[in-house]
């Protein structure tokens, strides 16, 4: 058996794990700084008074991972203190 035979043979019999991925979705007239949390079929998560952007994406990257771990796509909305404001 050749070494690319011998290689192909051992690609296919290790288990590869997929990383979960995060994908959420913003509007083009507001910043990050304006999203205040996060929201998709299963629940909804709400940024920290002062806590940047990144901290709370990961954040809330954890939190979901945790409700669903099964599941590799998140698709969640953001949450922005304007809509809110004006539904008020």
């Amino acid at each position: 058996m050749n070494i690319k035979t011998r290689l192909a043979k051992l690609e296919v019999s290790i288990l590869t794990k997929q990383e979960s991925r995060f994908i959420f979705t913003t509007m083009a007239d507001f910043d990050d700084a304006e999203i205040i949390g996060f929201r998709n079929q299963q629940a909804e998560i709400l940024r920290q008074i002062n806590e940047n952007f990144d901290d709370f994406k990961s954040r809330a990257s954890i939190f979901y991972t945790g409700i669903n771990p099964q599941a590799t796509v998140f698709f969640v909305r953001s949450i922005y203190e304007k809509l809110i404001k004006n539904k008020e």
